[in-house]
């Protein structure tokens, strides 16, 4: 889950105008994310 939540993070940075992948799309993936994260168990785990 933390990876994926990094991944995203890391392509919503890197974007550039020219990307075939809209922010929007990203910042929704990132969002969902997040919300995982926060839904789940705490301390999360690194997978």
């Amino acid at each position: 889950m933390l990876r994926e939540l990094v991944r995203w993070t890391e392509l919503l940075e890197t974007w550039i105008p020219t990307d075939v992948t809209p922010t929007s799309f990203c910042e929704e993936q990132l969002l969902q994310q997040a919300r995982l994260l926060l839904a789940g168990t705490w301390p999360p785990r690194g997978s």
